[in-house]
This record gives structure tokens, sequence and C-alpha cells, in this order.
């Protein structure tokens, strides 16, 4: 169904509230203004229920993908110097259900990949060339993975072992160097040289997570697969899930390779895998590890909805809070406001518990879990209670799963890697977002793996630390009727010296780019553009002295 994306601003009090957006299938113009204007008393009340507080900042996502890229997903991954090293996962969608086609050997991603998202440039060495029982652990499905200064350290993951034919859950614990890999794979020099690697079952696990946090790794859910993968008929297949949180040290020297210091936590609530976990802070600037959701509960194949959250000095369960949206693997931008002590995580669609219906402003469970296009914030409060936003801007077709976010290291942020919202200033490239299952329909479904790369695009909306406070009120921004039919005016709270405004659809695509030399000019130009584009949802950026302002623009017509 056609989405005609419905915002409504309204300016009281000098305060601007949003609310969500509303599907109208096309009709004719008179009717499809006099349902907005019948409604806009309903969804406010729904969407300022669900977020009384505007959150604090603006997404774009622009999509910058390099045609010849291989599609991948449920791969590790690694980053030097602005070269991305890829390992593992699938070239294929998601797992059959039948033993044939589960994980077919084919589909495994037999290369190493190295890649400059800048340039689009592209390298790779075939895995073969690697003694077999490494080879074999490094073209795995859904290994864990984590990178500590220049070594990307790959553990398990799920696949053939070619010496006996069986599909097995690897006890593999490899470290690649970084920059000796990527010189000898872009000179065509010593590749074997620069990975190393050991055993030890205590690491026979795939579709867990695993962080850093502090000095330690933690390695949480997770299964050992053995056989071949089917939902049907008798099993021909073994599965142990973990239903523990590891945790441990790697100890890398040059005549050792293995782990130190190991512990476990059993719970039943960690029998999780192909779950979600990110970096994220607790008040006071605590670093924490986030879990989310997760497959299966024992007795029913449902996910997972209440959060973990792991301290260097205890694990608590989140039992208040059922998490709505994305429980399944997706990348998870993370952000930290240090004023109000507030955690924004954003998770990009994947596959999803509910469903958001933006006619009726509800959340609404699927059992089955389908695909979604639609992009949510988790907040986590100072006061420890959360909440989750369903922002308006989605992906164009159904992703997000076992896709990875790469954070863009010169963005203000903590150790961790969250993000420090309020030392930003104005439109930054937080990071890009690559590859993940690409669906056609929400379930039961044919599905591939893409090449598709996004830069995540956030502009803070609150002040910047980078500026000295002001007692001044904010600047405002907003559109004179909005909703429109035909044209509208820009008005501005107070005098603004503007040289440009761009403007994005609700894919974060920019359909325009207009600059001018007073504002005057801009505004009119703007105006003029509004007035010529098709009805839609419309997102608005002003640029001028070294600042940033946001408005939203709905034309119906």
């Amino acid at each position: 169904m056609p989405l005609v994306g419905v915002f409504k601003q309204v300016v009281e009090k000098n305060t601007l509230v949003e609310w969500g957006f509303l599907p109208l299938k096309k009709k004719n113009t008179m009717l499809r203004f006099l349902l907005l204007a019948a409604l806009i008393c309903s969804v406010q009340k729904a969407a300022f229920a669900q977020n009384p507080t505007p959150l604090p900042f603006a997404l774009e996502l622009e999509e910058v993908t390099h045609p010849d890229w291989p599609g991948l997903h449920s791969f590790a991954f690694g980053e030097w110097n602005g070269y991305w090293v890829i390992v593992g996962g699938k070239t294929n969608g998601l797992h059959g259900f039948f033993p044939v086609t589960g994980f077919p050997e084919n589909s495994a991603n037999k290369m190493i990949w190295v890649l400059e998202p800048q340039t689009g440039n592209k390298w790779s060495y075939e895995l073969s060339q690697l003694p077999a029982q490494l080879a074999d652990a490094l073209m795995s499905t859904n290994p864990q993975y984590t990178q500590l200064g220049d070594k990307l350290y790959i553990v398990g993951g799920y696949g053939k072992e070619s010496s006996t034919g069986n599909f097995i859950t690897f006890n593999k614990l490899t470290a690649i160097d970084l920059p000796a890999l990527v010189g000898a794979i872009q000179s065509g020099g010593n590749v074997p040289a620069a990975i190393r690697y050991t055993s030890d079952d205590r690491l026979q696990i795939c579709g867990a997570e695993m962080h850093r946090l502090g000095d330690e790794l933690y390695l949480v859910g997770g299964h050992d697969f053995a056989g071949l993968y089917s939902q049907t008929g008798t099993p021909v297949f073994t599965q142990t899930y973990t239903s523990q949180i590891r945790r441990f040290r790697i100890n890398d020297s040059p005549n050792q390779l293995g782990i130190t210091d190991y512990t476990f936590f059993n719970h039943e609530e960690y029998h999780r895998r192909d779950l979600n976990m990110a970096p994220i802070m607790l008040p006071e600037e605590v670093p924490a590890l986030g879990v989310y959701g997760g497959v299966f509960k024992p007795n029913a194949d449902l996910p997972y909805l209440n959060p973990i959250y792991i301290t260097q000095n205890d694990i608590q369960i989140d039992y208040s809070y059922e998490q709505k949206m994305s429980q399944y693997t997706c990348p998870i931008v993370p952000m930290y406001d240090e004023d109000t002590d507030n955690m924004y995580s954003i998770f990009f669609a994947g596959l999803s518990f509910n469903t958001f219906d933006e006619s009726t402003q509800t959340f609404e469970v699927d059992e089955l879990v389908p695909f979604i296009d639609q992009i949510t914030t988790f907040v986590r409060y100072a006061d420890g209670t959360s909440t989750e936003i369903v922002l308006p801007q989605t992906f164009d077709e159904l992703l997000g799963a076992n896709a990875k976010f790469v954070l863009n290291q010169a963005i203000p942020h903590y150790e961790n890697e969250v993000i420090n919202l309020r030392a930003m200033s104005g439109t930054s490239t937080v990071g890009y977002i690559f590859g993940g299952i690409k669906a056609l329909i929400p379930n039961i479904t044919p599905s591939s793996s893409t090449n598709r790369l996004f830069k995540v695009n956030i502009t803070p909306m609150l002040p910047s630390a980078a500026h000295a406070p002001s007692s001044a009120p904010a600047p405002e921004i907003w559109l004179s009727p909005n909703p429109f039919a035909f044209s509208t005016s820009i008005q501005l709270s107070q005098w603004l010296e503007i040289r440009e405004v761009s403007i994005s659809d609700l894919s974060g695509n920019v359909v325009a780019n207009i600059q001018g030399e007073s504002t005057r000019q801009v505004l009119a130009r703007a105006e003029d553009t509004l007035s010529r584009l098709s009805a839609g949802a419309y997102m608005l950026a002003f640029g001028g002295q070294g600042e940033r302002w946001m408005a939203k623009a709905i034309k119906v017509h």
C-alpha cells in the first residue's frame, strides 16, 4: 500500500510537538485533507502518550552503496586505518527449513574481504589457501567476534568441517593481526602469517554476542549446534543452548593464545541466541552492556523480551519492561546524553515480535516474528524506566537482519564506543550500516544477502557542549499551514542567518539542496521547491551561522 507519511507539528507555548505518521491510500485532495483534520485530535492524544518528550536528535539515512561489493550477512568484522575486514558469514539469504536447504555449503563466504567504504575499493583472499582446519572455521556463519586494538578475535561459528563432512559448531579462537592482514592481501603477501588460532571447548558457540567491558570480554547466550538444520521431520541435528553469560580475558602473547580468568553465570533468561547486544552508558557515565531480544524460549518459538544490563559488578534482568521491536540481530546505534543521563539506542529493523501500526498508533504482536522495515529508538531513562519510539524513517525494503553498524571513530564517543550526543555539533555521519538479509515479504519469504551501504547521519536537537550556554530561548522554525495542499510559508521564531536548506524524504534520501545569499532568498526558494514536490512527508534541515535547525513538512495534494 502506498504510504503518505503524515506529521503534525503544533506550536504551543513555543514548544514543537512531534506526532507519528498515518498511512492514507491515495484519494482526492479534499477527502485526504478532511481526513487529516478529523484525525488530528485522536492522533495527537495517542502519539503524545507514547512520546511525551521528543527525541533529542534527528536521523537521516543516506545510501552510498558500491554496486560491485559482495552481499554478505552474519559475518565477523574488523576495521583498521579506514579498511574494513570481513570474514565468514553467508552469501545467500535467511537459512532454509529443510536439511538440504538449511545452510547450503555453496552459500558460505569463502573469502576474506578488505573493503574501503570511502572509495569502494575492494580486495579479497581465498580461504582455501589456508590450512583446512583454519579455513573451515573462518568460513563459518554466526561467529562471535570483537576487536581489541589492532587485533580481531573470532570465536566459534557454525559450518562444515571438511575432514569429516559434518556441520558443526567450531571451538576455535582465531586472532587476526589487522594491519598485517590488510597489507598482505593488498600486496599479495604472506596472509597466513597474520592469522593464529587455538582450540577451546568453552568457546564452541555460535549465535551469541561478544563484547568488551573494561578489561574483560562477555560472551552472552548462543548455542552449540551440530548437524543439518531442519524444522520438519525427524531432527537431524543436536542443539544445546549455553544459557550462560561467560566472562574471560584473552591472553595473546608471541608464544601463547588462549583465554584466562574464565567464569560463567547461569540463568534461564540467558537461554538466547541471535540476540542483540550493544554498549550503553548508565547514569553517571557508568559503562555497561545492554542485551536485547534473542530466540527461542524453551517451550515456545517466541523471542525474549526483557532486557539484561551487564556492568563490571552486576548483571540485572529488567522485568519491568518488555521490548516491542527488533528482537533479532540488527544494527544498533548507541547514544548517551550526559546532561540528562538518558540512553538512546537506535534499532534498525530486522525481525520483530511487534510491528507498529501507524493508523492506530499501537504495537501489534506477530508471533511469526516477521521481517520489518521500521526503525525504533529504545530509550532508557535516568530513572531506569524504558520506552520505544518508532521513528518516521524506514528502510525502503525489509532490511537490517544480521547487518552491521560501523562507528565513525571521528565522532565524539566514550571509550566503550557509545556516542556522546551532548558533545556533537551539527549534522554528522556517525557511522555506516552494511550488508544483512533482504526479505521480499514479512513472513515465510524469499530472501537474499545484500550489499547495501548507508551513512547514518545524526543531528542533535539539544544545546551542544561545544557552545556557551545561553539564557535566550532556542530558535524555532515551522511551516504554516502544515499540512498544506499547494503552498506553505516558512516561519522563524527569531531572525536567523540561513544560507542553505536540505530537503529529505522519509527514507533519508535528499530530494533538494537549496542555497542562497540571504535568509529571505533561501526561504523563498525552499517554499517554491515545497510547492512543486509530490505529496508526502519531508524533513527540512536549515544551515547557517555554524548551526543547524530542523523542521518537518507535510504535503497532502
